[in-house]
């Protein structure tokens, strides 16, 4: 930060998990999530 050097980073597989957290709770409230279902799919490909 004192650099301004703002560069991100953050692993595939901590999004992946964080992801999987997220839906795993949308689904157990009964909500219908058919692009996340999907995303999840992508994200367990590449994870």
């Amino acid at each position: 930060m004192q650099n301004r050097s703002y560069a991100c980073y953050f692993p595939t597989e901590h999004a992946a998990k964080d992801f999987g957290i997220a839906y795993s709770l949308g689904r157990e409230a009964g909500l219908v999530l058919a692009v996340a279902k999907a995303a999840h799919k992508q994200f367990d490909l590449i994870a």
